[in-house]
């Protein structure tokens, strides 16, 4: 079989006779690209955090669908995180889940197939993702390719999702005016917030 080859057909060529074909594919150890990327903000992945959301607490979780085409070995995700303007290598801020033993499909956004990724606390900010298969089988490992949230290829500006746990900060105030016997003006001023979210 040539190398780089999926499939193709084989001929037995004997004495000038050539028998009929038969057709063949390679079956790969590579896990397939996952599918149904997803981000929630609950451990029980119960709460969806909508594409460029903000999460007022992490971990956030992140899941997918995972496959592999041959029988036996394990697979787990993988999750790149970055912030925004940041671009991925593919290499750094790795989080892996649980591995389970293939084929597969796993959809890790199922909580009975315990396959989700936690981000592990992340600090206030922007933040895209990717995420991909990673499979071990006979003493080898093996990794499909990285697919990023949202749109895929990724755009490093893209937001996948923020994250928001710090609470203001009161700089100056309160200050209480027009007071009468059922409402009052009430006012202050936050570090870092503007005064349409206050």
């Amino acid at each position: 079989v040539p190398a780089g080859a999926t499939s193709g057909d084989v001929k037995v060529t004997s004495n000038g006779y050539v028998s009929n074909g038969f057709n063949f594919n390679v079956s790969s150890n590579t896990p397939n690209d996952p599918i149904n990327l997803r981000q929630f903000t609950s451990s029980g992945l119960t709460l969806a955090l909508a594409t460029g959301g903000t999460a007022s607490q992490t971990p956030v979780y992140f899941s997918i669908t995972m496959e592999a085409v041959t029988t036996g070995g394990t697979l787990s995700t993988q999750i790149e995180i970055k912030p925004v303007d940041t671009a991925f290598n593919g290499t750094t801020n790795i989080t892996e889940g649980a591995q389970k033993a293939g084929p597969g499909p796993f959809d890790c956004s199922n909580p009975a197939n315990e396959c989700a990724v936690s981000s592990g606390a992340l600090s206030d900010g922007l933040y895209h993702w990717q995420a991909r298969a990673k499979r071990v089988r006979g003493g080898q490992t093996y990794y499909g390719n990285w697919r990023s949230f949202n749109t895929h290829p990724d755009l490093a500006s893209e937001l996948d999702f923020k994250i928001d746990a710090t609470g203001p900060v009161i700089t100056s105030g309160p200050i209480v005016s027009n007071l009468l016997s059922n409402s009052a003006r009430i006012e202050w001023s936050t570090a870092s917030e503007s005064s349409s979210t206050q």
